[in-house]
């Protein structure tokens, strides 16, 4: 087991302290880690040797270091140093160093001379990070810069350095770059990125030359030379590979980007996304003699405003995949300047790009080498001055043996817009006498003064499927005869027999001038035929093979007129007046309503002020305005029902034919109906008014018109008023449940209707008084009645009535006054029970009426005989006579008491 510990030491200086207290602290303290902190302040310092690991920082940019105008201010000759947050002046050199892991982050430096210089004396100088620094150097020495980074040449050391978010400015009047790398014969791994780099001389120069270069990146930098290059890299001779520059601005005053990678091996060199500025070229890329690998440029925007946009030197080389896609690439004199021969293989692809040049939008050079394996596809390529493609051709004049034959083979031009109005499309005419040229030209859109100069180099080259401009390319296609080539040409792709106004046609613009079809347009770039039909502009383009379908619009000649670049061309077909007619659109309505007539016109057009007549139900209506699309309306207030026929006459105009059409609809009775109203609580014999309002569906009264109204089984005319209203007086004769019925048949207008209603009529109440006499004698013959009345008092006739007397029912019968009797003989005495019993009738409701009365019993008397000569112990008989009001009465028991004792005998 071993234990170990780092001890780190901290040091807080302020203003006050002096050079000798910085130095003694590096060079006696002895501890693992040292930290030197500045308070803000101004510091007067000399040269300050760093032997060791040390990390010096202000607390802000408001630690502010002045030297005397010379010499230097840190001297680094240690590992795993920081500079940190300082503001660094007069000195001609703020941060010297030859040693790796430094990091140089946050300062804010301005020097006579380099403001940081790093050498290497034999070892790596790896870990170097220079980050968010503001730097700014006076240096005049276009071999140096602001930061100069350098090894020595061949010491196969390691460079690794990261420049992230600084402002490096070389500043002198001349001769002042803003970063200078040397790293010939090393292993270097650069990046840039986040960095704003100006330079009086040149913005970047990397020299890595005989290197293993590995790792080299520029992004999102703004980097400007104003007097030479924007970056210059000269990796020649080297192992190369992922190289990559995004997203930059770089602008240089003799060459955007100068990248230097000849006679070396070189894999993944990307630009992609930046946007680059040069005097003259724009991007110089010499990779001659190499085996080059996958380099792309990809969405740039490169332009040399003297000269060149881009200059590719990479012939006698072995080529892989070298690709320019969708880049806009300008030079004043040439757009692309190709120097790509005698290579062992080649493939260099252009695509999609605008390629734009004042004397030659793309020049093809060779010395004294074949060409072959490159791709020009779906670019613009323009020329103001010259021509699109130039291909040209040097020999050494020192050569004594004349080239036998130099061949120009598997190169395409296809699918290009090639702009070149004041020269040739293609122009072979600069190779040498003995150069045979086997190219392929399709699908392209060439326009220029001639299409293609190829005259005595051609060997089976193919130029066909091209539109050059013209349809007649006689004097357009030097050297070369072509099978088939687009011409601009209307042709019908519909059938232009009995073609009537509205009717759909079908044309094609650009057709083979062979076939006269539109086969192939599919493949050429894009680009716009311009025309007019009938006076009204149209544009057709490959989005439709530059076909499209017309409205036949006028009766007569149509005319199309096409314009394509330098041609013109014109058709006439003729048309005829388009048989047309009309819906007639009208629902079935009632009688005094609005039924509402429209149409449509087929395929119709207008201006709105055309007519049609309308004839309703032989009304003549000769305005109605037929409106721009071919509707038209008219309303029609009916007077009458039953079938109604409507007529359409068009007379027709210069576009349409006339048209007769018909139709009818039906005007329909107006529903009816009407209210019964009639409430209450009625009795028999009471007067009752029932009412109602006849109307319409609409609710429109109806006036004047006989309805029935049946009241139960009887019937009554009466007659609506002018507000629709009827009421009939009727005076029911009985009680119950009445059934209302009111009944119109209807007329001419009018639907008839039947609605029903009832009302309930209350019998009358009734009663009867009861007359009996006083003192009533058993077997006496009495008079017992009544009058029976309503409840108006008013006396019911011909009523039978039962009463109940003891038990005994007897039905009497009320006279003419409503009076009743009944003669009655009671046989016993007693409390009699009288009912008096009415069931009404239809007019009356009936009643139980009660009363009781008193019979009295009769007086007894009765004689008494008793013997004169009664004896004791002797039977006697007494007798006598029992009689009421004098007259006997048998059969009854009589009791005798005798002294006391009861016996009972019957009379």
């Amino acid at each position: 087991m071993s234990l170990s510990s780092v001890s780190a030491a901290e040091y807080n200086f302020t203003s006050s302290n002096i050079t000798d207290d910085f130095q003694s602290v590096i060079d006696n303290d002895t501890d693992d880690k040292l930290v030197i902190n500045l308070d803000d302040g101004d510091y007067s310092l000399d040269q300050i040797n760093v032997s060791r690991n040390a990390t010096i920082q202000g607390k802000s940019r408001n630690t502010k270091i002045v030297g005397t105008g010379n010499d230097i201010l840190f001297n680094i000759t240690s590992n795993n140093v920081k500079i940190i947050n300082l503001t660094i002046t007069g000195f001609d050199t703020a941060i010297q160093s030859n040693n790796g892991d430094l990091r140089i982050d946050g300062n804010n430096i301005t020097t006579n001379g380099i403001c940081i210089d790093i050498r290497s004396v034999g070892n790596d100088l790896k870990g170097i990070i220079i980050k968010n620094n503001v730097i700014v150097s006076s240096i005049a020495n276009y071999n140096r810069g602001a930061i100069y980074i350098s090894a020595p040449d061949n010491s196969h050391i390691i460079i690794s350095v990261s420049l992230i978010g600084n402002n490096i400015w070389g500043n002198s009047s001349s001769d002042s770059n803003g970063v200078r790398i040397r790293g010939a014969g090393c292993s270097n791994n650069i990046t840039f990125t986040n960095n704003n780099i100006t330079g009086t001389y040149g913005g970047i120069y990397l020299y890595g030359a005989s290197s293993n270069n590995t790792n080299i990146s520029f992004i999102n930098n703004n980097i400007t030379g104003e007097s030479r290059y924007g970056v210059s890299f000269d990796a020649s001779s080297s192992n190369n590979s992922w190289f990559q520059f995004s997203n930059n601005k770089i602008i240089g005053s003799y060459g955007g980007v100068v990248l230097s990678v000849a006679i070396s091996s070189n894999t993944n060199i990307s630009l992609t996304n930046n946007n680059i500025i040069g005097i003259p070229n724009g991007v110089h890329l010499f990779s001659y003699s190499s085996k080059n690998t996958n380099i792309s440029f990809n969405n740039n925007n490169i332009t040399g405003i003297s000269n060149k946009g881009i200059q590719l030197s990479s012939y006698s080389s072995n080529n892989t995949n070298i690709s320019f896609i969708n880049n806009n690439i300008t030079g004043t004199d040439y757009g692309v300047d190709l120097y790509v021969y005698k290579n062992s293989k080649s493939q260099v692809i252009f695509t999609k790009n605008n390629i734009t040049g004042g004397l030659y939008g793309v020049y093809v050079y060779s010395f004294e080498g074949n060409i072959s394996g490159v791709s020009f596809l779906n670019n613009n390529i323009t020329s103001y001055y010259g021509d699109g493609f130039y291909f040209g051709y040097f020999e050494s004049p020192d050569r004594i043996i004349p080239i036998a034959s130099i061949n120009i083979s598997n190169f395409t031009i296809n699918y290009n817009s090639i702009f070149a109005t004041n020269g040739i499309g293609l122009n072979f005419a600069g190779l040498y006498s003995k150069c045979r040229v086997n190219v392929t030209v399709k699908y392209n859109h060439i326009n220029a003064l001639i299409g293609v100069n190829i005259t005595g180099f051609n060997l089976n080259s193919s130029f066909d499927y091209n539109w050059w401009g013209v349809n007649d390319i006689t004097g357009k296609t030097l050297g070369v005869n072509t099978s088939n080539h687009f011409i601009l040409n209307v042709t019908n792709l519909t059938s232009l027999d009995d073609l009537h106004l509205g009717d759909i046609v079908g044309f094609a613009f650009l057709v083979l001038n062979t076939s006269m079809n539109n086969d192939g347009v599919e493949y050429l770039p894009y680009f716009v035929v311009n025309g007019t039909y009938n006076g009204q502009t149209f544009v057709v383009d490959n989005f439709s093979n530059f076909t499209g379908a017309w409205v036949v619009s006028n009766v007569g000649d149509n005319v199309f007129v096409a314009t394509l670049d330098s041609q013109d061309v014109g058709f006439t077909f003729s048309g005829s007046k388009l048989d047309i007619n009309s819906t007639i659109s009208v629902d079935d309505v009632h009688v005094g309503t609005i039924a509402v007539i429209s149409g449509q016109l087929d395929n119709y057009a207008g201006n709105g002020s055309d007519l049609l007549n309308v004839t309703v139900d032989g009304n003549i209506y000769d305005d109605v305005v037929i409106n721009s699309t071919g509707g038209w309306n008219l309303t029609y207030l009916t007077n009458r029902t039953g079938n109604i026929t409507v007529t359409v006459n068009y007379l027709g105009n210069d576009n349409y034919t006339a048209f007769t059409n018909t139709t009818s609809f039906d005007v329909l009775k107006n529903s009816t109906n009407s209210t019964i109203d009639v409430s209450g609580d009625f009795k028999v014999d009471e007067n009752i008014t029932i009412s109602g309002i006849l109307a319409d569906v609409n609710s429109d009264p109806i006036n004047n018109v006989q309805i029935t109204v049946t009241v139960g089984n009887e019937s009554f005319n009466v007659t609506t008023n002018s507000s629709g209203v009827w009421s009939l007086v009727y005076a029911p004769l009985h009680g119950g449940e009445f059934l209302i019925l009111v009944n119109w048949a209807g007329n001419d207008n009018y639907t008839g209707f039947t609605n029903i209603t009832s009302f309930n009529v209350t019998k009358l109440d009734s009663n009867s008084s009861i007359v009996i006499p006083v003192d009533i004698k058993v077997n006496e013959t009495v008079l017992i009645s009544g009058v029976l009345s309503d409840e108006n008092n008013n006396t019911i006739s011909g009523a039978i009535l039962e009463v109940i007397v003891g038990g005994e029912s007897f039905n009497v019968t009320t006279d003419s006054v409503g009076v009743w009797s009944l003669n009655y003989t009671s046989e016993h005495s007693g409390v009699f029970n009288l009912s008096l019993i009415y069931q009404g009738d239809s007019r009356y409701d009936g009643f139980t009426e009660n009363k009781t009365f008193n019979v009295s019993k009769l007086a007894t008397t009765s004689s008494i005989v008793i013997p004169s000569n009664v004896k004791v112990g002797k039977s006697i008989t007494v007798s006598g006579v029992l009689t009421s009001g004098g007259k006997p009465l048998a059969n009854t028991s009589v009791l005798v008491i005798v002294d006391g004792k009861t016996y009972k005998v019957t009379t």
